[in-house]
């Protein structure tokens, strides 16, 4: 099954992004697309924190703060 199916199945979130992060790759602003199943691999992922910050990196990275990891499947301007 490809990967947007299966997150699809599962329940996509979307989430503003908070931070400028990974280069120019996500925009503060624009908004995120998640998989709702975290089981998912993709080759980023965020982290947010309980009160509301957002680390952004490779999937396979440990995050800086301490929050629920969801992979990004997706954004949109």
């Amino acid at each position: 099954m490809r990967l947007m199916d299966r997150a699809l199945e599962k329940g996509i979130a979307e989430v503003v992004c908070a931070t400028n992060a990974v280069g120019p790759r996500f925009v503060a602003g624009e908004t995120l697309l998640l998989a709702r199943d975290r089981t998912i691999q993709t080759k980023y992922a965020v982290t947010i924190a309980d009160d509301g910050r957002q680390w952004i990196g490779r999937t396979e990275e440990a995050p800086p703060i301490i929050g629920t990891k969801y992979p990004i499947v997706g954004m949109m301007n």
